[in-house]
């Protein structure tokens, strides 16, 4: 994560990312999928403290999907599918040393990030509390609302 860091998130740094990161997003904003451009915006659903339910990925497809369960603001909880297609890389990065409390598996989602990648693609960067960072690379993207859970 180059703007929300576990530093920051942990309390480290008194910086404030959002609105070098807001300037960032608006830079890219034309070559961003609309449905990711407001996700990030936490519309319609925030992502914030999102639980990673699953993760699929369709080598043969060239698909990744990530199942979370996002409040819906209504105190009910909603699942979403998050859908990359053309999938250029998919990283996972994470350091047994850092990481904040919360649930078990991936933790809470805290934060996103998109970026464009040098060879032009879209990189989606996900941040959970455990200290893991998700980094995927992709052509397209389709957000799937499911039902209440």
């Amino acid at each position: 994560m180059k703007f929300f860091t576990m530093a920051w998130w942990g309390g480290e740094s008194e910086d404030d990312p959002f609105p070098l990161y807001k300037a960032h997003l608006e830079a890219i904003r034309d070559r961003i999928p609309p449905q990711l451009f407001r996700l990030d915006r936490g519309e319609p659903y925030s992502l914030h403290d999102a639980l990673l339910r699953e993760m699929k990925f369709d080598a043969e497809g060239g698909e990744l999907i990530l199942v979370l369960d996002v409040e819906d603001g209504q105190l009910d909880w909603r699942r979403l599918s998050l859908n990359y297609k053309k999938i250029r890389s998919f990283d996972s990065y994470a350091d047994p040393d850092v990481g904040l409390g919360g649930p078990h598996g991936y933790g809470h989602l805290g934060y996103t990030e998109i970026h464009l990648a040098p060879s032009g693609d879209i990189e989606h960067r996900l941040l959970f509390s455990p200290g893991i960072e998700l980094r995927i690379c992709f052509g397209e993207f389709a957000l799937v609302v499911g039902e209440k859970t």
